[in-house]
């Protein structure tokens, strides 16, 4: 006889009052649940359900399929106590997904408590757990599960999750729980999230990524000297760049997808070459001390090619910022080619030359914020203007 699902539980008592926490494997229990989702219908109008952002969906469907995937937060449910219920087996709370009958009604005897009921599976399709937080893990695990081949199918089945399990909440107060769940929480900072990886043990472009921008701020002399917000936070006045944002566009001259290359990392795995990123072949040759001389010597000839916006007057330049950073990453990765061919081609004096002509076409006063707007077009045009200036000369202007 097929029996009801049944899993262990903890009761929880809190403020809006009790609910239960158990785990179950995905391929147990993803076919009970379903999603409300907000409209504009009367009817619609009575969930709370937010529209699912199928970018979000597709991210975790990829990151889900990987052996070290996790999801250590539950997802909450809002159960039908028709069809869902809890049982006192012993000293233990039990939480069965079943439709609930008699001795003569073809289910299942189980002890609750001093006596004995009984239960049988849900048929028809029945989705008795509407879920009220944790829509887009759902939604990306039942994605993952349909495009999975068999032995990773096999693996995501089996995929534990955590829930916590309220039952016949009303409209308002799936509301004030969906709302409190996530209008309180905040987006973690990128530079934080970037500062995070130094405490990995293992070599990854993010780890590599982080521990440049530190050295380059901590660095006597550097251009960076002191002028990174480290964890995002602006401490001094002497800092102008996020550390996250710093991170981010140097990371686009390492990996084209550092996630992937991070997940290998851990794994132990090699990271293959591609000609396509300047940097890539220093970090798989372990050279970042060249990578960090590389940026040191960059950035210096910017800064002396450019001193009131980088120096004297930066406040009323856009050089130092994110959108004059990103051009001027940008701008290393057209030249990539060329730089890359020789430790000479990346030295100051080589980068001394090539910025001296930039200057020529670009004046300090075309980064000046009435000439100069903050969008990532802007920080292309500017980049194809600089490379524009030299392209024609830039292996003799590096290696004259």
């Amino acid at each position: 006889m097929v029996a009801p699902l049944v899993f262990p539980c903890l009761r929880v008592d809190q403020g809006l009052g009790t609910f239960y926490v158990f785990v179950a494997p995905a391929g147990d229990i993803m076919s009970l649940l379903t999603v409300e989702r907000r409209g504009l219908t009367p009817e619609a109008q009575m969930k709370v359900q937010r529209a699912l952002d199928t970018r979000r969906e597709r991210d975790i469907a990829k990151y889900v399929v990987q052996p070290d995937a996790t999801f250590p937060t539950s997802i909450t449910l809002n159960a039908d106590s028709d069809y869902v219920h809890i049982i006192v087996h012993g000293d233990q709370l039990k939480v069965v997904w079943g439709e609930e009958t008699d001795a003569n009604g073809g289910g299942q005897p189980y002890p609750d408590g001093g006596g004995t009921r009984f239960f049988r599976p849900l048929h028809g399709g029945l989705r008795p757990g509407e879920i009220v937080d944790g829509q887009h893990r759902f939604a990306g695990l039942s994605l993952a599960l349909q495009e999975a081949n068999a032995e990773v199918k096999a693996r995501l089945q089996s995929f534990q999750l955590p829930f916590a399990l309220m039952f016949d909440l009303g409209p308002e107060a799936c509301a004030r729980i969906f709302v409190t769940i996530n209008s309180t929480q905040r987006k973690v900072d990128s530079s934080h999230i970037a500062d995070l990886f130094g405490l990995s043990e293992k070599r990854s472009p993010k780890r590599i990524a982080h521990l440049i921008a530190r050295g380059l701020d901590r660095m006597s002399g550097s251009p960076f000297e002191n002028g990174l917000k480290i964890l995002g936070t602006k401490v001094d006045d002497s800092e102008f760049l996020s550390q996250g944002s710093f991170v981010k566009y140097l990371l686009k001259l390492i990996s084209a997808n550092p996630d992937k290359d991070e997940q290998l990392a851990q794994q132990d795995l090699p990271l293959k070459a591609d000609p396509s990123l300047p940097f890539r072949q220093l970090y798989l040759g372990g050279q970042d001390q060249d990578l960090l001389a590389t940026l040191h010597n960059f950035f210096t000839a910017m800064a002396d090619v450019y001193p009131n916006a980088w120096r004297v007057e930066p406040k009323e330049y856009l050089l130092r910022k994110t959108v004059g950073y990103s051009a001027s990453m940008k701008f290393l990765k057209l030249m990539a080619l060329e730089v890359m061919t020789s430790q000479a081609a990346r030295s100051l004096s080589a980068f001394g030359r090539v910025m001296s002509r930039v200057a020529q076409a670009v004046p300090e006063g075309d980064w000046s914020k009435g000439s100069f707007t903050s969008s990532d077009a802007a920080a292309g045009k500017m980049a194809t203007r600089m490379f524009d200036a030299v392209k024609d000369d830039l292996p003799k202007l590096l290696v004259p």
